[in-house]
């Protein structure tokens, strides 16, 4: 009896249990239904008396099949038609009972079963339309459908507008018309309204909160919200909705397509792109390192760019369907849009504009940019602003030459006297300012930097403490410098080689606050490419206004002037800058043609083709070798006197092959100056380069490979340059042949080189406009990329490497690894790549793709050209063995590729498991999976250790410091130095799991471990303006590579240069006959160095830079720098061989410039390099000593100035660089505050510069300061050799 009473009550528990499980309706969705709507739906079935199971797509087969089993209703609520086909497709398995009433609710259609179409319909558009009146009304019918009770009586649904606007104080909730709220609200003129552009799925599901909010916090900035909901199709009517409503515009959704550029160019306004953190809390995305994810970056970053949304900003997290505002960001992209707003509606005449220039390349008082001439440029852009009707001044490129290099160099005085007046924040507001951050942002900065009274730069004003800011002021208009990333008197071992992620310091940080608060700037210029604020300390992607590369900014709008070949670092301004960026153009070009001995040799080289044998044709020839030996060709084409006089024939075809190449070099004219359309000249000649060779053989030419083979000073008279000389300047004559496509193009590339927008688009964007999207490309390779004045956009990270590229790049490295075994006698076993973003958005992805291939390994594309993985090549398709690889990544590559990091790192590992013959990858990675076990590394641990083969630097670093330790010539003596901060730097290992990458310590061996093997290197150059001199990048990454291969080995390995300046086309080039090309068409070329003496002292500046990039190579890679080109370089620049009045131009725009570059060749003497002759060291000793005698300069350091004296001293010259050392000292100082911030009090007494107070601040233009009379004494190294962490990230 008990057992069946037992029995019994566990039947009943059952049949309970089942009972209190079973649903009447049961929703089947997903992640994407929100808390509010689940809040809805079982309210209203509460409330319709129905029982309503909300069950996830996830759960499992068996479990869903029971649950539909004991439901009476089914709604499948899955918005998307992917997430909806999915389901159906499973509910047909299961298989789904068919006399189950279902409604299948999508946002564009509609399925169902067990119910007529007029109750679907109706049933549809309640629950599709949602709301609370909706929802209820969809369960009171569903309960009536239940009961067997008819439903047409019911009111229809309250139904949504495809688009429309809301507001919560609004009565009716939603419109279709904006314009319905905005005079509920009795919006004022001049009001800013600020648009917030939401989902309607929100509005669906009465999760309004957020938005609600949102419009508290516009309506405390005093401007008017205006929330309005929209598709995210390609059916969204923008212009229509908010043309002339919204001033501004914060889109708080993902962007999936293109179709939105032409609408937001129409509409004008700035539309600002908000991001989810989704699936997780916001605590998480604080702690993140790196911040956004792979899978969110097209649709947050890369879509939104393409479509000319500015400003991403992540504003909210959404887990588990509810969404928590970040306040602190929220409110950011909230200022941002309302001052952007304001810039809009106030008169131009009230506008406070800060211009920051960068001070570089070292030197107390240079400002430069790349390939722009800044102080020209913002002459002529005062003017125009002066014109505009702002309230300032014209100003001439002198006077910025002068005064604003006057305010440069007080940025980097620790503690001197000053009796100029200035600009300055008091240490009192900074430090109230600096207590209101959270304390963890003070304490990384203090724990670095000590407290802010313990900067070198706090000055004394009478009594009271400041941090002065110098500035050159024009009335609304500011000019000044970006404040250095060190601090003078920093101790540079420190900064170059220990510290890889440095806070922002205390001055950098009271500069900008003296900007946004005390000038109270409206708008901030950062003119030119590239200054160091977008490459500080902060998250990768998805920043929050804390990291320090926003939290110097404020809420300001950024406008930043940024050339247009450099995409890469464009977009870094873009995402870690909150910077509109204005696209100008590059210089213009023409082809290099020859000059001097060259134009001799190629004409010896014709008649020695038309002579018979004989006496003649021998003296040709020797007067060729003679002449090629003089010229140090020998050296460039890796040759000898003896086998040229060996095989003369063979030399000299070589040599005429390489005159060609030399001659057809697209060659940069000077530098730009912005917004200034140029010589109509040098346009035509740029056109001519955009055209191409196609365009010469169009014109039927005898010898199309020789037309520009003569001295280059005859370019004008040659038959391309006349017949778009006709075309393009005289209208009317008539051109022949007549080519009237050629013609159509030749005029279009031509006014395509207009830089009015470079203007126009610049003073859009100060009055808070919208500035169109364009790409940005090298413009002889890409004519596409002009006109210039866009702002510019980057390649999708997702389709790298696209299909072309993966074509081009397939063929290039087969053909790459053919010839190394044809020159070694054996296939290369390893292969290094220097991946840079900056490359990638120019190419493609041919570099990623030559290094697929190498392994054996092909990307394999989805939907819309994206890669969405790879696969293995058999090795019997590959018709040869895998080469191993290891892929050094940059910084910016980092930030901007993980997705191909990704697909390259797992692509390895695979190859590498793969045991077969010809296989080095499984090879290698066997060797070190048994070193690294040997070492007690776990094994699983160690396989993955083993298998990695992508390296860069860890998160917030974007250099390997070679290129400020290499220049820093005091700070090192043997080369091992440098190799190791560049391995220490770069030797974060990002392995086959990407969750991984910031979990995983750094393991510096490894990265040492894969390079022992290396072959060769390769990089790629795709632009026609920058080549290996022009940054510091190419030496300092596949330099970098050299360098600790050499180090490591003893031997250096091979360097290549993926050359793919031509459009369509891959060849690989030695690095050092690469180099020798371009210092014959550049350095050493009378054309090229005249049209940089036209630049004044931003060409000497450039000159100087150039100098400082070849001895980097020296440095790194001292095979790929030759002995002559040191003395060509002496010979050019100090003793004048070009006859170019060269000295007197230096001591016109910048002896300094000069006294840096005579430096460089004495330091490469010094430290053994160049063998320079005794008659050449005596001249540079001279020149040196004159120098620094005439112009009152002082040496870099005590080394190179003790040296300098002693090469004077053999000579019989005066010594006197020691004396001008010792002259420019200080006065003793206290010690560093940096380096005693641990153990000094924070009360202690602060000491620093002395100011006279004074009423007026700033250098006003207007005003001639006595004081001004007087040159500052010039600096230490410390000043010369400012810290520029961060400077670049290819």
């Amino acid at each position: 009896m008990r057992i069946l009473v037992n029995a019994l009550l566990l039947s009943l528990s059952l049949f309970t249990a089942f009972i209190a499980s079973a649903a009447d309706v049961t929703v089947l969705t997903n992640h994407m239904m929100l808390e509010g709507k689940r809040q809805l739906i079982m309210t209203a079935a509460d409330q319709a008396g129905l029982s309503v199971d909300i069950v996830d797509t996830d759960m499992p087969d068996n479990e869903l099949k029971d649950t539909l089993q004991h439901s009476r209703f089914l709604v499948l609520d899955l918005p998307r038609p992917n997430d909806m086909q999915a389901a159906q497709q499973r509910l047909q398995d299961l298989p789904l009972d068919s006399r189950l009433p279902m409604l299948a609710v999508a946002r564009n259609s509609m399925h169902f079963q067990q119910l007529s179409t007029a109750q679907a319909e109706q049933l549809h558009a309640y629950f599709r339309h949602g709301g609370a009146d909706n929802i209820q009304l969809f369960f009171t019918a569903a309960a009536r459908l239940l009961a067997n009770q008819a439903i047409a009586d019911l009111p229809p649904a309250r139904e949504l507008p495809s688009q429309g606007a809301y507001h919560p104080d609004y009565p009716g909730t939603f419109t279709d018309n904006p314009d319905d709220i905005l005079l509920a609200l009795n919006r004022q003129p001049h009001q800013p309204v600020v648009a917030l552009g939401f989902h309607v799925r929100y509005l669906e599901s009465n999760a309004m909160d957020h938005i609600d909010q949102l419009v508290r916090w516009v309506e405390a900035q005093g401007a008017v919200a205006l929330p309005v909901f929209y598709s995210l199709g390609n059916d969204v009517r923008l212009v229509e909705l908010l043309q002339g409503k919204a001033n501004a515009l914060i889109h708080l959704q993902p962007v999936y397509h293109n179709g939105l550029e032409q609408q937001l160019n129409s509409l004008g306004i700035p539309v600002l792109q908000g991001i989810g953190w989704w699936n997780n809390s916001i605590e998480n995305w604080e702690q993140h390192p790196s911040g956004l994810s792979l899978a969110t970056t097209p649709l947050y970053l890369a879509l939104p760019e393409q479509n000319g949304l500015i400003d991403p900003l992540v504003m909210w997290s959404e887990q588990e369907g509810e969404l928590q505002l970040i306040d602190y960001q929220a409110k950011a992209a909230i200022n941002k849009a309302v001052r952007l707003a304001k810039l809009q509606l106030a008169p131009v005449s009230e506008h406070k504009v800060a211009v920051m220039v960068y001070n570089y390349p070292p030197g107390e008082k240079n400002l430069s940019a790349s390939f722009m001439n800044v102080p020209r440029s913002l002459a002529l852009l005062s003017e125009r602003w002066q014109q505009e009707g702002y309230q300032t001044q014209a100003i001439t490129e002198q006077t910025f030459i002068t005064k604003l290099g006057e305010a440069i160099q007080q940025t980097h005085q620790p503690q001197a006297e000053l009796s100029a007046p200035t600009d300055y924040v008091t240490l009192r507001d900074y430090e109230a300012w600096f207590a209101t951050l959270p304390q963890s942002v003070q304490t990384r900065i203090n724990q670095y930097w000590g407290a802010p009274e313990q900067s070198s730069m706090v000055a004394d004003l009478e009594g009271v403490k400041v941090f002065p800011v110098p500035t050159l002021r024009a009335g609304n208009i500011v000019y000044l410098s970006q404040p250095p990333r060190g601090e003078p008197g920093q101790d540079d071992e420190k900064a170059m080689y220990h510290d890889m992620r440095i806070p922002v310091n205390h001055y950098y940080l009271a500069t900008y606050f003296w900007v946004r608060n005390t000038f109270e700037a409206d708008a901030l210029v950062h003119f030119g490419t590239h200054g160091t604020q977008e490459w500080i300390a902060g998250k990768e992607r998805g920043l929050s206004i804390y990291d320090d590369s926003y939290l110097v900014l404020g809420d300001m709008p950024i406008v930043y002037p940024y050339i247009i070949d450099d995409v890469g670092e464009a977009v870094q301004a873009k995402r870690r800058g909150r910077a509109v960026t204005v696209s100008h153009q590059t210089p213009p070009f023409q082809p290099s043609g020859l000059h001097g001995q060259l134009v001799d040799m190629h004409q010896l080289i014709h008649q020695w083709e038309t002579l018979e044998p004989g006496e003649v044709k021998n003296n040709t020839v020797e007067r060729l070798l003679a002449l090629a030996a003089e010229d140090a060709l020998f050296v460039d084409l890796h040759w000898d006197s003896e086998a040229a006089a060996a095989d003369p024939d063979a030399f000299i075809l070589h040599l005429h092959d390489y005159l060609h190449e030399l001659a057809a070099q697209s060659q940069p004219i000077g530098l730009h100056t912005y917004a200034d359309d140029g010589a109509q000249e040098q346009k035509l000649t740029t056109v001519m380069q955009m055209l191409g060779d196609d365009f010469l053989q169009a014109l039927n030419l005898e010898q199309t490979d020789e037309v520009f083979v003569d001295d280059y000073q005859q370019l004008k008279t040659t038959k391309p340059y006349r017949w778009l000389e006709q075309v393009l300047f005289a209208a009317d004559s008539k051109v022949s042949p007549a080519l009237p496509e050629w013609q159509a193009k030749a005029r279009a590339y031509y006014d395509r080189l207009n830089t009015h927008a470079e203007w126009t688009s610049l003073n859009t964007a100060l009055q808070g406009g919208h500035v169109a999207p364009g790409i940005g490309a090298d413009p002889v390779r890409v004519p596409d990329s002009l006109p210039s004045g866009k702002n510019l956009v980057g390649f999708d990270p997702s389709r790298i490497p696209t299909r072309e590229a993966w074509l081009a790049g397939k063929k290039a490295i087969d053909e790459m690894i053919a010839q190394h075994k044809e020159t070694h006698g054996e296939w290369p076993e390893r292969l290094a790549f220097s991946l840079w973003a900056v490359e990638a958005m120019r190419h493609g992805g041919i570099l990623e793709s030559q290094a697929f291939y190498a392994m054996g390994v092909k990307p394999v594309w989805g939907r819309g050209g994206r890669v969405t993985g790879y696969e293995v090549v058999p090795q019997a398709e590959l018709n040869r063995p895998r080469v191993d690889v290891v892929l050094s990544v940059t910084g910016l590559y980092r930030d901007q590729f993980p997705n191909v990091m990704a697909h390259l790192s797992q692509a390895a590992a695979e190859v590498a498991q793969l045991d077969e013959p010809n296989n080095p990858v499984y090879d290698h990675t066997q060797q070190m999976l048994a070193d690294l076990i040997g070492k007690g590394i776990p094994s699983e641990e160690a396989a993955t250790m083993a298998q990695t083969r992508v390296f860069g630097s860890p998160t917030g670093v974007y250099t390997t410091g070679l290129e400020d330790a290499s220049l820093a010539t005091d700070s090192w003596e043997e080369e091992e130095k440098l190799a190791k901060l560049y391995l220490q730097r770069m030797s974060h290992a990002f392995g086959p799991d990407p969750s991984q990458w910031g979990a995983q310590a750094d393991f510096s061996e490894l990265y040492a471990e894969n390079l022992k093997t290396v072959d060769a290197a390769l990089l790629a150059r795709t632009s026609n303006l920058y080549g290996m001199l022009t940054t510091d990048d190419p030496f300092q990454y596949l330099g970098g590579i050299d360098l600790a291969v050499r180090h490591l080995t003893g031997k250096s390995p091979e360097l290549y240069i993926s050359n793919q300046r031509k459009a369509g086309e891959v060849r690989f080039q030695g690095a050092d006959e690469f180099l020798a090309m371009e210092m014959a068409t550049r350095a050493f070329h009378p054309g090229w160095v005249e049209a940089l003496k036209e630049e004044g002292f931003a060409g000497a500046l450039s000159l100087q830079d150039m100098t400082n990039n070849l001895w980097g190579w020296q440095v790194v890679s001292p095979n790929v720098v030759q002995d002559h080109q040191w003395q060509k370089m002496h010979e050019v620049y100090v003793m004048d061989s070009l006859d170019l009045d060269m000295n007197e131009w230096f001591q016109e725009h910048s002896a300094e410039a000069q006294l840096r570059m005579m430096e460089r060749m004495l330091d490469a003497i010094r430290k053994g390099y160049w063998d320079a002759s005794e008659q050449t060291k005596q001249e540079l000793t001279q020149a040196y000593m004159d120098s620094l005698a005439e112009n009152q300069l002082v040496p870099a350091h005590e080394p190179l100035a003790e040296f300098a004296d002693q090469m004077a001293a053999g000579f019989g010259l005066a010594p006197l660089a020691m004396n001008a050392l010792n002259a420019a000292q200080p006065a003793p100082s206290q010690a560093n505050p940096a380096s005693e911030a641990a153990t000094n009090e924070a009360s202690q007494e602060v000491t620093g510069q002395r100011l006279e107070q004074t009423q007026q601040q700033g250098v006003e233009v207007t005003t001639q300061w006595w004081w001004l009379a007087f040159i500052f004494i010039p600096l230490l190294l410390g000043a010369l050799r400012q810290y520029t962490q961060s400077k670049r990230g290819f």
